[in-house]
């Protein structure tokens, strides 16, 4: 198999994953355990099938980085687990070579769809002020209630939404730039 062809494989299974996990977040706000798990493991077979025991590293690392940069979102209580797990395993079978460019319009259109849903909501001020919150390093707090005169208060609750969207589309955009080269 060429290389243009194993790439193609990768881009194209880890943009059909994320799609699937997509229409379940955006159906029951929920993603299983059982896709996310599934997809790495595929990943991971898929890669070790394809490209041998390097193959195998390279699909590790890739879902390794790409879960452990959206964990320390969850950490600041900024996303779900399900989305943290897609991700994941969108960076396995994704594989090495194609993370950055995944992440990156992952990234993009996350925040994209995060600020016109709050416009739509009308409630960018909130949305923006938790964000703020949780960059200043009060979204990994036990307490949701800071003592008096000690901490800044905790904003209203923002929006959630559905991050498997933009991971979906961030894999679909690496296939699309992929396919158009």
């Amino acid at each position: 198999m060429s290389l243009l062809s194993k790439e193609l494989c990768y881009t194209s299974a880890a943009a059909v994953a994320s799609m699937v996990g997509a229409i379940c977040d955006v159906r029951s706000r929920r993603i299983p355990n059982q896709w996310t798990g599934g997809c790495m493991v595929v990943g991971l077979l898929l890669h070790v099938c394809l490209n041998g025991w390097q193959g195998l590293g390279d699909a590790a690392l890739a879902g390794l980085l790409a879960g452990s940069g959206f964990l320390v979102i969850y950490a600041a209580r900024g996303m779900g687990a399900g989305d943290v797990k897609m991700m994941a395993a969108t960076g396995c079978l994704a594989g090495l070579a194609r993370l950055p460019s995944v992440l990156i319009t992952t990234v993009i259109a996350g925040a994209v769809m995060a600020v016109a849903m709050a416009i739509y909501h009308r409630q960018l001020r909130q949305t923006l002020g938790r964000a703020f919150w949780i960059l200043a390093g009060h979204g990994n707090s036990s307490s949701t209630v800071p003592a008096p005169k000690q901490a800044a208060t905790t904003p209203e609750p923002s929006l959630s939404m559905p991050f498997a969207v933009p991971i979906a589309f961030g894999s679909m955009c690496t296939l699309y730039f992929q396919l158009s080269r």
